[in-house]
């Protein structure tokens, strides 16, 4: 399941092990509660809440403040 988060709400920089494979996925920490939604508008149904702690894995470039993630 792929889907998209606003980024504005991520933070951090530490690679996971999976990362250091594949050096387009990185490892980011939520800092806030964040909206996902699926897809890159906050007009498209909201699929789920990342709950703040929560590590996520971006699996693709940014478009804009978005960036595509997957569950570990």
């Amino acid at each position: 399941l792929l889907v998209l988060a606003q980024l504005l709400l991520i933070s951090g920089g530490v690679v996971s092990v999976h990362a250091q494979v594949n050096k387009s996925i990185r490892s980011y920490k939520v800092i806030e509660d964040t909206k996902v939604y699926r897809f890159p508008t906050e007009n498209s149904e909201q699929i789920a809440l990342i709950p703040s702690g929560t590590t996520v894995h971006i699996v693709a470039s940014q478009v804009g403040n978005w960036a595509r993630i997957s569950p570990r």
